[in-house]
């Protein structure tokens, strides 16, 4: 049986590309998220997906948002 979490996300861009890789940790050591909640940046990550493919879109978007700031 999987563990479900639910996740209250905080503003920051900084640490919304953080929540990311928590999301991808959570995911990989098998929990099953049922709910995220999140202010500013952490409502953006939260909010861009539906759950079950969290970090497929997430990540996508955090690579590509990186090639655009590093040139």
């Amino acid at each position: 049986m999987k563990v479900t979490v639910s996740l209250a996300l905080g503003s920051g861009g900084a640490r919304g590309y953080a929540h990311i890789g928590v999301i991808e940790e959570l995911e990989r050591r098998g929990y099953r998220i049922k709910a995220i909640a999140g202010s500013s940046m952490g409502a953006l990550v939260g909010g861009s997906m539906p759950p079950g493919c969290w970090t497929t879109i997430v990540t996508g978007c955090a690579a590509s948002n990186a090639s655009i700031s590093s040139g």
